[in-house]
């Protein structure tokens, strides 16, 4: 399996301690996804991960944090619906951290990847601020399709060194590469 960790990249300045409700960041996705965990600021202290529908409900997995870390395992994710990632520390304070107010900070793209909104401890989903989260981990090999997804196998043999090849899906181009004695995958799409 591969993963990518996917940071937003901007820093907190401000920090809340005593929190006890969660807190987190609205994300989407631009395909279907697999996430397997996050990463919180390194002072946030929270114990408790969530991937949400909502933020009051909808839980979709939860996962221990452990040195910032939460490993969710394999957690498939629809394209273009926003998920609530949040932290808490189990009904004991923990310290949420944000980053200043600035109009116009988010959404952030990174890759696949949109960084919607930071969630506060009231459950406001704000644009002008992080908050908590700072990185989500999503995986980017071929296995990374959701379960009814099919890869199939192309005609595109690789026979010496790394080799790229170049295909349209969905109105995009992209680059794939393999090793030699490997076949270049590519995902089966509806309609093509």
């Amino acid at each position: 399996m591969t993963t990518k960790r996917v940071p937003h990249g901007v820093e907190p300045t401000d920090n809340n301690g005593g929190r006890t409700d969660k807190s987190g960041m609205k994300i989407k996705f631009k395909r279907d996804t697999v996430v397997t965990g996050l990463r919180t600021y390194s002072s946030v202290n929270a114990t408790y991960a969530y991937i949400q529908t909502a933020y009051a409900s909808g839980i979709l997995a939860t996962a221990t944090i452990t040195n910032n870390v939460a490993d969710f395992g394999e957690v498939e994710l629809d394209a273009e619906t926003e998920y609530y990632f949040l932290v808490d520390n189990d009904g004991d304070g923990y310290t949420e951290y944000v980053s200043p107010h600035v109009a116009g900070t988010l959404p952030i793209t990174v890759d696949r990847t949109e960084f919607t909104g930071g969630v506060v401890h009231t459950g406001a989903a704000i644009t002008t601020r992080t908050v908590s989260v700072t990185e989500v981990t999503i995986r980017t090999d071929e296995g990374s399709a959701k379960s009814g997804e099919k890869w199939l196998k192309t005609d595109y043999p690789i026979t010496s060194g790394l080799q790229a090849q170049t295909q349209k899906q969905e109105g995009r181009e992209s680059n794939l590469v393999a090793e030699e004695g490997s076949t270049i995958l590519s995902k089966e799409y509806e309609g093509l």
